[in-house]
């Protein structure tokens, strides 16, 4: 991997990330736990394109990332609704 990669994908991958997960703290998270999984993978023979392989790990990490934090919210949102809870804090997450 040159000196470059880094500088020359971190956006495009912040980018996406973002554009998938809303939210800039996941979006770091992603971005952050995808160049990890670049920097073991260059260990690896076979990687051609390590700027396609980045971006496609980011937005994979970025669609279960997404997923699960609905899940989550739909989880809450139905304890609270079996328990009685008022609906605002969990509504606001939706803005």
């Amino acid at each position: 991997m040159g000196p470059g990669v880094y500088e020359d994908t971190w956006k495009k991958a912040y980018r996406v990330a973002y554009a998938v997960c809303r939210d800039k703290m996941d979006a770091e998270d992603v971005v952050q736990e995808s160049f990890v999984k670049l920097w073991l993978r260059l260990r690896l023979p076979g990687l051609r394109d390590v700027e396609a392989w980045l971006l496609r790990v980011t937005y994979n990490a970025s669609c279960r990332r997404s997923e699960a934090r609905r899940r989550r919210m739909i989880d809450e949102t139905s304890q609270a609704l079996e328990s009685g809870e008022p609906l605002t804090p969990f509504i606001s997450h939706l803005q």
